[in-house]
């Protein structure tokens, strides 16, 4: 039976995602739960299929989990899907006798606006929701911030239910495979790609900008990452949409500006939530 690996360990918002996933393909799967993102990279194999949180409305990309497409450039995005996330913060004890707060790092970014509001709290960052909610479970002078989809009405003796800082607040996932898998069955596409300079130069953003403005294409962001070879020096990480049919002039153009940096293609991927 193939697998799926995610962060873990149970209740992830990974987790939820890898059975939104399952339920589409009509395929079914084992959870494979890792500790960190460079495990489910680690445990990924032609059997085994990974899924990752790459951007979120509030705190955009997770910068990290690019770098690690980078370390594993036999893997490609097939496909992408997203979740309302929403957060909820469950204490032992009322708000100003908080003594800490467990929190995962990424809902920590999230749950901004709530957080600011204990004042003088100590506040210990986790790897998983699952672990912050284990730490509190141990700690009774303790408060926690979790998913929504593990909050359930009464399971604490105070609860601040939807403290996320903005209400319409999703995740992004993508789906990391072996092998490229083109589905004929979407129209709209979107493809990850990222551009390392052989030599710095004025005008090379704009260069690649510039190929993809001619051939009307639409770039939907462009990000910048240290390449940690050298200070100063950067990929350029781009995502666009395109139709099916235009794959072929995408790649096209991916080899010309080739030929004066390096270029890596991530993915060509459809969103499945669209």
């Amino acid at each position: 039976m193939k697998k799926i690996a995610m962060l873990g360990p149970k209740n992830t918002y990974s987790e939820v995602a890898a059975k939104v996933y399952q339920n589409h393909t009509k395929t079914t799967y084992t959870f494979s739960y890792q500790k960190r993102i460079a495990d489910v990279f680690e445990a990924m194999n032609t059997d085994t299929i990974g899924i990752i949180p790459i951007e979120n409305t509030l705190e955009g990309y997770v910068q990290q989990h690019l770098d690690y497409l980078l370390e594993y450039p036999t893997y490609t995005i097939t496909q992408e899907l997203r979740l309302d996330v929403a957060f909820t913060c469950i204490s032992h004890v009322p708000l100003a006798s908080i003594e800490t707060l467990y929190v995962q790092y990424a809902t920590k970014n999230q749950c901004q606006k709530f957080i600011a509001k204990l004042d003088g709290v100590n506040l210990v960052v986790t790897d998983s929701n699952s672990q912050s909610y284990e730490a509190y479970l141990k700690d009774y002078s303790s408060a926690v911030i979790i998913p929504n989809h593990i909050y359930e009405e009464g399971m604490a003796p105070y609860d601040y239910v939807n403290i996320t800082d903005e209400s319409h607040n999703q995740t992004r996932f993508w789906i990391i495979e072996s092998k490229e898998r083109l589905d004929a069955t979407y129209e709209d596409y979107k493809m990850a790609m990222v551009f390392t300079p052989r030599v710095d130069r004025p005008g090379l953003l704009l260069s690649i900008v510039e190929a993809f403005a001619k051939a009307e294409i639409n770039l939907i962001s462009i990000m910048s990452r240290p390449t940690k070879k050298a200070m100063g020096t950067y990929h350029f990480f781009i995502e666009l949409e395109c139709k099916l049919s235009q794959v072929s002039q995408i790649k096209t153009i991916l080899k010309t500006l080739s030929t004066a940096m390096d270029v890596r293609l991530l993915g060509i991927f459809p969103d499945l939530s669209a």
